[in-house]
């Protein structure tokens, strides 16, 4: 990907993105709401063009050879829907697979295969209006699995709406998939899947990357080497200046009723809080407080 841009309007959704990654390995897109993640897996899988700069997904150029891509690649938008609900699981992937070139018996065997891989045996010859919205999404989550002849795999929130249980397997399955050679990019906004499945995370701000490397990586870029962070519920007014007139050097962020402090000196803060009577918790940080110190995007997703 080299100096992808676009612009919906006066909106720039994306502005010189650039990067380059490898087979075999979880590549995910992590940032704010409006950050550019859709946007951005939507123009390298070819659904969408960009206003300017190129795209090389497996030797070819996304837009003028995107009639060798299309076969190579397995999406999973973040909004796809049911399109009738008369229709099995087992229907849906069996579908899918034949209109991939699959023969029916190899349909019938993929589709046997990932029903088994994501516990949909007893739910597989439901029809779909009787089925709960975490179990419709874990249905095309099997269907895009299914396509063991895809050498991309895209995956926009694919994990909403699954129990923990299902959402385990569903994480060691794409990192059996990426580690057979096949390249895995996802966008997510729950941080565990992104720590557990990614082995390189992109962090998206306005349309820019501003971080990009392993997990571990990613947080020492943002966060500036803070390892722990301090949670408070209901915070008092005048937190921020109260401590930054006690010489205490602290970055702020408040969502909802919820304030989050990070420090390189919890300790100091943490004893200065309690002296004030605040009730607090100290926690270890993650990638959602890359997304918390990022804030909020006005820009298209």
């Amino acid at each position: 990907m080299f100096n992808l841009t676009k612009i919906y309007g006066d909106v720039v959704a994306l502005s010189n993105v650039s990067f380059s990654h490898k087979r075999g390995s979880v590549l995910a897109v992590i940032g704010p709401n409006g950050a550019g993640k859709t946007t951005l897996l939507r123009i390298i899988s070819g659904q969408l063009r960009p206003t300017s700069g190129s795209v090389r997904l497996l030797g070819y150029d996304v837009v003028r050879e995107f009639g060798k891509v299309r076969d190579l690649i397995a999406f999973l938008p973040q909004d796809i829907r049911a399109y009738s609900y008369t229709l099995t699981p087992r229907d849906y992937i069996v579908s899918y697979l034949l209109m991939r070139g699959y023969s029916f018996n190899d349909a019938r065997r993929r589709a046997r295969e990932v029903i088994e891989d994501l516990e949909l045996e007893g739910v597989a010859d439901k029809h779909v209006m009787n089925l709960s919205g975490g179990t419709i999404r874990r249905m095309f989550l099997a269907m895009i699995f299914a396509a063991d002849d895809a050498e991309v795999y895209f995956l926009d929130e694919a994990f909403v709406g699954l129990d923990p249980r299902v959402r385990v397997k569903a994480w060691g399955i794409v990192r059996r998939v990426a580690r057979s050679g096949k390249l895995v990019l996802l966008a997510s906004h729950y941080m565990d899947d992104v720590s557990t499945v990614a082995d390189r995370v992109l962090v998206l701000s306005r349309g820019r990357i501003i971080a990009d490397g392993s997990v571990m990586e990613v947080l020492e870029s943002v966060l500036g080497g803070v390892r722990r962070k301090i949670v408070i519920r209901d915070s008092p007014a005048q937190l921020r200046e109260t401590l930054a007139d006690l010489g205490y050097h602290v970055t702020v962020r408040t969502v909802g009723d919820m304030t989050f402090i990070y420090t390189n000196d919890v300790g100091g803060v943490a004893s200065t809080l309690s002296d004030y009577g605040v009730r607090f918790e100290v926690n270890p940080v993650g990638l959602e407080d890359v997304v918390i110190m990022l804030g909020g995007a006005d820009e298209h997703s």
